[in-house]
């Protein structure tokens, strides 16, 4: 059996309006020597179909169709089936553009590389920007995405071995930091990392129905709270790691905000209404009694949340 020197892992939900995009790019890319592994995660539009068109025109091509089980179970899917030297994964909403492949295979076995990092486009609503993810160490690379920086599977070049040897996938049941959780244990794994100088992924950060990884409300706030739980304890487990956890503030902070925010957000739609007519009504004094109650009962959910979400 031929062993491809890429497996290509494509998750697909609901993106017919991007998917043709998204796979001509890659079948298009000049560096041949792949398998392409789509996964029909329960698509309820023609995704589906489309992807099946695609193997038929295509023999690098395989589709696998399953019940819808959400972005990580997945990612971990296509790993499980994929047979690679590397893995590289794009959402169906992305593209690539470029000899990107060619570029980041002959780069990391040329440096004898297990993990290579690379820049990306962001793709807006009305414009382009450039993200730069390049770092001079691999201590340096940890500490920003450990530290909330673009903590992301698709902007890494994996060697599928990491995944094997160190027992390293995709947890059950978290779909917003699920890849957050799975970097960070990857680039502690080796020390044969670098970055280089690429801007050959586009990531469309539209809001569509198919994007795989926007975040959206109290139940993403809460998963990427449970997956820095997650990193945590999984820093605190090996001595040689306890030196990046300084690295967690920032990310920590910037989610308690998030939490906070989410919050509110669901009191005062609860509660707007009834505030915005009973204060036409009541006393100062009744009105101050008022705001402390929802003050005492954001405090109470803070507290449910937090405990929910460490427990």
């Amino acid at each position: 059996m031929n062993i491809p020197k890429i497996s290509i892992i494509v998750p697909v939900y609901n993106a017919q309006y991007f998917l043709e995009r998204c796979i001509n790019s890659i079948i298009e890319q000049p560096f041949k020597d792949l398998e392409i592994i789509l996964i029909n995660d329960g698509s309820t539009d023609r995704s589906g179909e489309m992807c099946d068109e695609f193997a038929k025109r295509d023999s690098r091509i395989r589709v696998l169709h399953q019940t819808n089980k959400g972005i990580s179970y997945t990612r971990q899917f296509g790993i499980d089936h994929s047979v690679g030297e590397f893995i590289q994964f794009i959402d169906s909403d992305d593209w690539i553009e470029g000899d990107m492949f060619s570029e980041l295979y002959n780069y990391a076995t040329h440096s004898n590389l297990d993990i290579l990092g690379s820049n990306f486009i962001m793709d807006l609503e009305n414009k382009s920007k450039k993200i730069i993810c390049q770092y001079p160490s691999r201590e340096k690379f940890i500490k920003a995405v450990l530290s909330n920086e673009w903590g992301v599977v698709w902007k890494l070049f994996i060697r599928r071995s990491l995944f094997l040897n160190f027992g390293i996938s995709f947890p059950v049941g978290i779909n917003h930091g699920e890849d957050y959780i799975v970097c960070v244990k990857l680039l502690l794994s080796t020390n044969k990392i670098a970055t280089i100088d690429l801007y050959n992924y586009h990531y469309n950060y539209k809001i569509t129905e198919s994007s795989l990884t926007r975040n959206s409300g109290i139940k993403s706030t809460l998963d990427q709270i449970y997956a820095t739980v997650i990193v945590e304890d999984y820093i605190n487990s090996n001595p040689d790691y306890r030196k990046y956890k300084k690295a967690l503030i920032k990310r920590k902070l910037f989610y308690s905000y998030n939490l906070i925010s989410d919050l509110g957000t669901i009191i005062f739609d609860f509660l707007g209404l009834q505030l915005k007519y009973s204060l036409i009504f009541l006393s100062p004094r009744s009105v101050l009694t008022y705001i402390i109650l929802v003050l005492v009962k954001f405090r109470i959910l803070i507290n449910n949340s937090l405990t929910k979400v460490t427990s």
